[in-house]
């Protein structure tokens, strides 16, 4: 995907599936249900089949449903965890950060020769992108 290409990049749960995927690495285990998480059964009278959920009702959020890294603040700090990004208010000397406040305030990620590298209207859009350009620029150098 072009940097360009990931600037245009809404936030969401396209977006969340993305960064689970190429950023988070995570993987669903096709031996536990979708919609809860549980182990799956052999037959729907003993639990969850890959094509019945036992749970009722239902969970709010289905288990393989990727967090809301674009969205919520919380989540992704998971990202930035995981990557090990410095992540600060303008005017650091980390590798990375971003300027604004967290929550619903303009943020942007940078390095620290003041390259952006992902900007966004909140703080969580702006590390998702950062961290797909990332992810992209890490695959390439990996097959390079």
């Amino acid at each position: 995907m072009k940097p360009e290409e990931i600037d245009a990049l809404k936030a969401g749960p396209e977006l969340d599936a993305l960064v689970a995927r190429e950023v988070m690495r995570v993987e669903w285990d096709e031996k536990r249900c979708r919609i809860c998480g549980w182990p799956l059964a052999k037959e729907l009278k003993d639990g969850c089949v890959d094509f019945s959920c036992s749970l009722r009702p239902a969970p709010e959020r289905r288990a393989d449903a990727p967090a809301p890294y674009s969205t919520d603040l919380e989540a992704a700090w998971m990202i930035v965890e995981k990557w090990h990004l410095c992540v600060h208010r303008a005017g650091s000397v980390q590798p990375f950060y971003w300027v604004g406040y967290p929550g619903d305030l303009p943020g942007m990620v940078g390095d620290v020769d003041n390259r952006t590298l992902g900007t966004g209207e909140t703080a969580p859009l702006a590390i998702c992108r950062s961290a797909l350009k990332i992810a992209a620029f890490e695959e390439c150098e990996h097959h390079s």
